[in-house]
């Protein structure tokens, strides 16, 4: 498989979480007993006949050399005075980490005060015993069955791990239960454990506090190795002298000195030796903990992401389909994570077929011996698991006997054979040469096969599943062979590339762990939400309408000169040929029929061949749920962009909030002034602290401070700055950059997790601000949270947080505050020279510029401050200032209300006139105070070319999609022939058949 990007860990997976569990709480460990054993009263040394003391492990060569096992005594003796004493009936045959653990443990627990232990410690222990007693349990069944004895040893070892590990938990539990603590305020993150990301991130303080007690006794011992400095400069000045004599003379011949060095580099051989065995049995068993870690995550992961798919499908929509498909598309992502993480050990790779091997040497199959559940359409048994153990050739079995063994099929259902084994059998018979495409003209109806109880019928379904998955995707990747373009479809998903890499490949490992698992997931999701299948796309489809009508109004118009949005005229145009192209469109459409054919140059016309359209789209939620968030985020992204052009919305809201301070209540609301003001500015920015002021003049007075290139027309603050802007748009930023771009660096990267986690803190200390004053920690990253914590993230983000920002419309709310800047400019009670010179022009020449507009609170500020305060009085500037309020509120009452009135339901015309009669109600002369108000002048006028962009080529081929772009200013790039249409090569079928380009084409 294709090597992807690791990127940062979107998430601490159960392998990581063990590995980082039980090493910080050696850790702990270790520097607590050090700390304990330094804080013991030192003995009195007793003086044995030879004046040496029976207390001291070490003797000074010069006075005696002691033999190996009266050092050893010495040393055993010197460890039972301090209280340390070795049991070496429970460290026998135990791993030296763990038989050092334990020792470590006998001190901490005999010397230490029940209080100074805390509890993170002991709950990451807690989880670590946890973690290896369910993984035993998986594999103690398949070891009492076999009859290997490595594989006997091997659980054996494990579980006398798992008993020391057990004793040292009972240790410390038993010392806590002494101690009354109060209930902790943090739950525990991961459900059924009692370990919490906050455990794991808290010792490190326990730690700190530890390796300071650490660099005290450091210190001490550089006191007294400052005693004995003199000494040691003599030592060294003699030991150079003997180098040098030791280099000139040569190396005498063997004495009987000579044994004992030889014996004991022997003895350091066999330790080694010894050492190496150890560590190759405890590699060998966390090989497979690492292997149970993987399934474990997959299968949690697996179970939620049905479940929120169960929700779609039986609790009428509480989740859209672009939620549910990133949603997926992140598991896919984590299950590359996780591959990585596994192929990381030198024992296993990417290849699920090594994985199984290792997994089968652990488990057997032989209850399953004579019977088979797969379909006879699968082919005789794969070449690629032909070298497998035995116990595998029952899958393969010529009996078409259902399985009755439920626990052992409910294994093969977690560990995901069933898809393993369905996919190697296709891609060893009917994709075996990828260049032949196997194309369906039409499919039967599947909505028979749904509902299927038996498991025999379940697994056939889902053959036939995956058969018509890859079908489809075989298309499209020989399409872009065609086209000699190696890009990407608008989001298109991890397990789309994943098998189109495996397609790709000819020899070598073709079956990866990621894909297979991302393959089950698909296939449980498929199967879960049966005939709605088709739903995703519908809804899609139906945004993408909407979507590019929003985008084309937004094309600016060059009839009157040069425009401001110029420069997002070919960003537009762009998306609005994607959404034409890949989502109102069947991109493999052409491509089947062609194949259909059988030779490029048949008149397609006369050939009826009846292909059904969008059959990958109707069969694959998960790409058109993304390609429906696609929409959404290119709709309001570019709508953003398009409105930072000028303060026109900021000037709006100036005057929506001078309007509210009279507490009028026939003001009517602004929604979509409301969610621009929630979900664009921070609530601590300096614009919304500008719109919170007590009276209009202050309101005026700090937007034109916070706002001082207003003149110029520029904003002066950046959209990447997190202070002044809402964290929402943080995470509209990171979700486009991954969702809404084809580039493939973009894909395989998980920054985009971690970028939506810090803005989700961030969000949330605005909205629960600190009322203690002092700045709380940003914990709970991704590469802290388990990796249903991080899918659990991104639901709330993309239903709670995102809904409203890619739910607003820019392009309307730009035309809704245009409107109410030219009434209040056009009032008779208002009136500036520089507005009336300036707007007249504007209006006659059909201008789209509006940062003249954007100067009326400057203006009302200045009308608000006379020019010689000394001589004004205060009565006079408070009569202008209530003048001016109560002017804004009544424009934007009479405003709103018309705006509301516009988005009802027009009702009759007659019964609106006799409503209008029976209440004395007459029509407001709205055209002698507005006269010649253009009725949208945001509303951009949409200049047809004389030729569609993308299909206007002046000659055949690729030469002209160049010269085309060339005539648009810019040179063609890679990645322009997606939007250009990728039918490159087919020019020439494709005008014999239509006869001629077309508008729609």
């Amino acid at each position: 498989m294709e090597s992807r990007p690791a990127g940062l860990q979107a998430g601490m997976s159960t392998w990581h979480r063990y590995k980082l569990g039980q090493a910080q709480f050696t850790n702990w460990a270790r520097i607590t007993a050090a700390k304990v054993e330094a804080a013991l009263p030192p003995a009195k040394p007793e003086q044995d006949g030879n004046g040496f003391s029976s207390g001291d492990g070490v003797v000074r060569e010069t006075e005696r050399k002691l033999s190996r096992r009266e050092a050893k005594k010495a040393k055993k003796a010197a460890n039972d005075h301090n209280g340390v004493k070795h049991q070496q009936t429970s460290t026998a045959g135990l791993p030296p980490w763990l038989a050092e653990l334990e020792t470590m443990t006998e001190t901490i627990t005999t010397h230490i005060d029940p209080h100074d232990i805390p509890e993170s410690p002991i709950n990451i222990l807690r989880d670590v015993v946890a973690l290896r007693k369910k993984s035993a349990r998986f594999f103690s069944a398949a070891a009492s069955r076999s009859e290997d004895v490595n594989l006997q040893q091997s659980n054996a070892a494990h579980l006398q791990i798992i008993a020391v590990l057990d004793g040292i938990l009972a240790k410390f539990e038993a010392l806590l239960t002494k101690v009354k603590r109060e209930p902790s305020s943090l739950q525990s993150d991961t459900p059924g454990l009692g370990v919490s990301a906050y455990d794991l991130s808290n010792i490190f303080s326990y730690l700190e506090v530890d390796e300071t007690a650490a660099v005290t006794s450091e210190e001490e011992s550089e006191v007294e190795e400052h005693k004995h400095g003199i000494a040691k400069k003599k030592h060294t000045k003699r030991a150079r002298k003997a180098n040098k004599k030791s280099k000139q003379t040569p190396p005498a011949k063997s004495t009987k000195g000579q044994g004992s060095s030889a014996g004991v580099n022997v003895d350091d051989k066999y330790k080694r030796r010894r050492a190496w065995i150890e560590r190759w049995q405890e590699k060998l068993v966390n090989g497979y903990l690492q292997i149970y870690c993987l399934f474990e995550d997959f299968n949690t992961i697996r179970d939620y992401i049905v479940e929120r798919w169960c929700d779609y499908f039986y609790q009428d929509r509480p989740i859209g389909v672009d939620t549910l498909a990133v949603l997926t598309n992140a598991a896919f992502e984590l299950f590359y994570q996780l591959e990585e993480e596994t192929s990381k050990n030198a024992k296993f790779s990417k290849d699920f077929c090594n994985v199984l091997k290792n997994l089968v040497w652990y488990f057997s199959l032989e209850e399953m011996n004579g019977k088979k559940d797969l379909s006879s359409k699968q082919g005789p048994r794969s070449t690629k698991t032909a070298d497998l153990d035995e116990k595998l050739d029952v899958l393969f079995g010529g009996n078409d006997e259902d399985p009755t063994d439920e626990d052992l099929e409910g294994t093969f259902h977690r560990l995901g054979l069933r898809t393993f084994f369905h996919l190697e059998a296709l891609m060893q018979h009917q994709y075996a040469d990828p260049v032949k495409i196997q194309i369906a003209l039409k499919q039967d109806d599947k909505t028979s096969q749904y509902g299927l109880t038996s498991i025999k019928e379940r697994h056939d379904l889902a053959y036939v599943l995956t058969n018509e998955l890859l079908e489809e995707l075989n298309v499209i990747r020989n399409t872009k062979i065609n086209v000699d373009a190696d890009y990407l479809l608008p989001a298109e998903t991890e397990l789309a590339l994943g098998l189109q890499d495996m397609l790709r490949k000819v020899d070598g490992d073709r079956v990866s762990v990621a894909v297979v698992l991302s393959l089950q997931l698909w296939n449980d999701i498929r199967q879960t939400i049966e005939t709605k299948v088709t739903d995703a796309c519908t809804i899609m489809q139906s945004k993408a309408r909407e979507v590019k009508a929003r985008l084309e109004s937004m094309l600016p118009s060059t009839e009157n000169g040069p425009s401001p949005l110029a420069r997002y005229s070919m960003p537009l145009r762009q998306r609005i040929v994607e959404i034409e192209s890949f989502m109102l469109r069947d991109v493999t459409h052409y491509e089947k029929k062609m194949l259909a054919g059988g030779l490029e140059g048949i008149d397609l016309d006369t050939l009826h061949v009846e292909i059904e359209p969008f059959q990958l789209l109707n069969s694959e939620p998960v790409w058109a749920g993304l390609l429906l968030l696609r929409a959404r985020l290119v709709a309001s992204h570019l709508g953003y962009l398009l409105t930072r052009h000028s303060y026109v919305i900021e000037a709006a809201a100036c005057l929506y909030a001078v309007a509210k301070l009279r507490g009028d209540p026939r003001l009517p609301s602004w929604p979509l002034m409301d969610k621009w003001m929630a979900t664009t500015y921070a609530e601590d920015s300096a614009f919304k602290r500008a719109l919170g002021q007590a009276t209009p003049a202050l309101i005026v007075s700090e937007f034109s401070t916070t706002f001082p290139g207003i003149m110029t027309g520029q904003k002066p603050i950046d959209a990447t700055d997190e202070h002044e802007y809402a964290p929402q748009i943080a995470m509209r930023k990171a979700l486009v950059e991954r969702y809404a771009d084809n580039r493939r660096d973009c894909h395989g990267f998980l920054e985009y997790l971690e970028k939506l986690t810090r803005a989700k803190h961030n969000l949330t200390l605005q909205r629960s601000p600190n009322t203690s004053g002092n700045t709380p920690p940003v914990t709970n990253t991704s590469t802290q949270r388990s990796p249903i914590q991080t899918l659990e993230l991104v639901d709330e983000i993309l239903t709670n947080d995102l809904d409203d920002i890619l739910d607003l419309d820019y392009a309307e709310l730009s035309k809704q505050c245009t409107q109410l800047l030219y009434r209040v400019c056009l009032d008779p009670t208002f009136r500036d020279s520089e507005l009336q010179e300036a707007l007249p022009r504007q209006m006659e020449e059909g201008n789209t510029d509006t940062s003249t507009l954007a100067r009326l609170p400057l203006l009302l500020h200045r009308a608000c401050t006379p020019p010689d305060k000394t001589k004004t009085t205060a009565s006079q500037d408070t009569t202008t200032t209530k003048d001016i309020t109560n002017l804004l509120s009544r424009i934007t009452t009479k405003f709103l209300t018309q705006l509301h009135q516009d988005h009802q339901p027009k009702p009759n015309t007659e019964t609106d006139t006799t409503t209008a009669v029976a209440n004395n109600e007459a029509p407001e002369p709205e055209d002698e105070h507005y006269p010649g108000m253009p009725t949208a002048p945001f509303t951009m006028a949409i200049k047809k070319p004389s030729k569609p962009w993308a299909m206007g080529w002046g000659e055949e081929g690729r030469e002209g999609v160049k010269h085309e772009f060339l005539k648009m200013g810019r040179p063609l790039k890679g990645e322009d022939l997606m939007f250009a249409g990728w039918q490159v090569r087919r020019l020439f079928e494709r005008r014999k058949m239509e006869g001629a380009w077309s508008a729609h084409d």
